[in-house]
C-alpha cells in the first residue's frame, strides 16, 4: 500500500484552479462519499506494505494489525525489508543468509539512530514465517535477532478479511497507474511521488481537494483515514465536481489500495536477550514445520508473564 498519509502530505504542497460543477452534483459527491468509506474501511485491514514474496501464512483468530513485516521468511530464504538481506544471493546457504541478515539489521540500526531517537530501534520486529519454513531455519533467525537487540519478536499470522470496496471504472489515468507498479519505492518513495503528480493534475480544478488534504497532513493515520471521506466528499462539493471522477477514484484506490495484500494479525513473544541468563528453552525439532511449531510459541507468548525465550533445535 503506498500509505494514505505520505499522499496527503505531498499533495498538501500544491493547489489549483476551480469553476462550476454539474446539476448532480450532489448525488455525485454523496455516492463518492459513501464509496470512499468503504475504500477507507478495506484499506485499514490491508497491510501497509503487503509483501509479494509468496509467505504462506498461518491462519489465526486477530484484529488485523497495522504493522510492516520487516523480516519475511519462505523455506530456504531470508527477506530483510522485501529483499535478500543485504545483497545475499537467492541461492546462498541459509547460514550465510542469516550472517547477511544480521549485518543487513546493524545497518538498519545505524541508519535509524542517525535519524534521531524517534527512528531508533525499539526492541520490537515483525516477522512473517511461511507455514512450511521448519525450526532449523526459525530457531536461529530467532538468535540473530536477539543479538541484533530486538526483545520482541511480532509474529504474524493471516487472518480473514471482513471489509471489501468496489474498484472504480475504467479512467483517463488507468495505464498511468498501472505503470506505477514499475517504480521502486525504495529508499526514495519514486512510486508515491509519481502518484502524486497524477492526483495533482486530475485535481488541477478542484484546490478544495488539496486544501482538505493539507487540512488533514500532519494528523495520525487514524485521525487521517476517518477524516479522508467527510472531507473529500465536502472538497468535492465545494469545487462543484469540476474534476473528473472516475480519475479522482482512481488515483484514490490506487493510493489507499484497500486490495493490496492479504490481512495479518500479530502475536507478541518476549525474546530473551542473546547474552541475557535465565532465559527458557523453547524446543522443537529440527525438522518440525511452522505450521505446527507455531502453537507451543503462541502458548508460550500468552503465559510468559516476565519470562523470555530463546528457541532451541531438539
Amino acid at each position: 500500500m503506498m500509505h494514505a498519509t505520505l499522499l496527503i502530505a505531498l499533495l498538501a504542497a500544491d493547489g489549483g484552479g476551480g469553476d462550476g460543477g454539474a446539476a448532480d452534483c450532489r448525488r455525485t459527491t454523496a455516492e463518492f462519499g459513501i464509496w470512499l468509506q468503504a475504500v477507507v474501511a478495506a484499506a485499514a485491514e490491508a497491510p501497509l506494505f503487503p509483501g509479494k514474496l509468496g509467505v504462506r501464512l498461518v491462519g489465526f483468530q486477530g484484529s488485523p494489525a497495522r504493522v510492516t513485516p520487516l523480516v519475511e521468511i519462505v523455506p530456504g530464504r531470508i527477506f530483510l525489508d522485501g529483499a535478500p538481506p543485504d545483497v545475499a544471493p537467492a541461492d546462498a546457504p541459509f547460514a550465510a543468509q542469516l550472517s547477511a541478515l544480521e549485518r543487513g539489521l546493524a545497518r538498519l540500526a545505524r541508519w535509524r539512530a542517525a535519524l534521531g531517537p524517534r527512528r531508533a530501534v525499539d526492541g520490537l520486529i515483525t516477522v512473517a514465517v511461511d507455514r512450511d519454513v521448519v525450526w532449523s531455519e526459525v530457531a536461529p533467525l530467532a538468535g540473530v535477532l536477539a543479538r541484533a537487540g530486538y526483545s520482541q519478536i511480532d509474529w504474524a499470522f493471516a487472518v480473514q478479511r471482513t471489509k471489501a470496496a468496489a474498484r472504480p471504472p475504467r479512467s483517463s489515468v488507468d495505464e498511468e497507474l498501472a505503470s506505477l507498479a514499475s517504480i521502486p519505492n525504495t529508499p526514495y518513495p519514486g512510486r508515491t511521488v509519481k502518484l502524486v503528480e497524477i492526483t495533482k493534475r486530475v485535481l488541477d480544478r478542484c484546490p478544495e481537494m488539496l486544501k482538505a488534504m493539507s487540512e488533514l497532513a500532519g494528523h495520525d493515520p487514524e485521525h487521517t483515514s476517518a477524516s479522508l471521506a467527510e472531507k473529500a466528499a465536502a472538497a468535492v462539493a465545494a469545487c462543484r465536481c469540476a474534476v473528473d471522477m472516475d480519475a479522482l477514484e482512481a488515483v484514490l484506490y490506487a493510493g489507499l489500495d484497500p486490495a493490496g495484500g492479504d490481512p495479518f494479525t500479530v502475536v507478541s513473544f518476549p525474546l530473551a536477550p542473546s547474552a541475557g541468563r535465565g532465559a527458557r528453552p523453547l524446543k522443537a525439532a529440527a525438522s518440525a514445520r511452522w505450521s505446527a511449531a507455531y502453537k507451543q510459541v503462541v502458548d508460550a507468548a500468552r503465559a510468559s508473564g516476565a519470562t523470555r525465550y530463546r528457541l532451541v533445535t531438539r
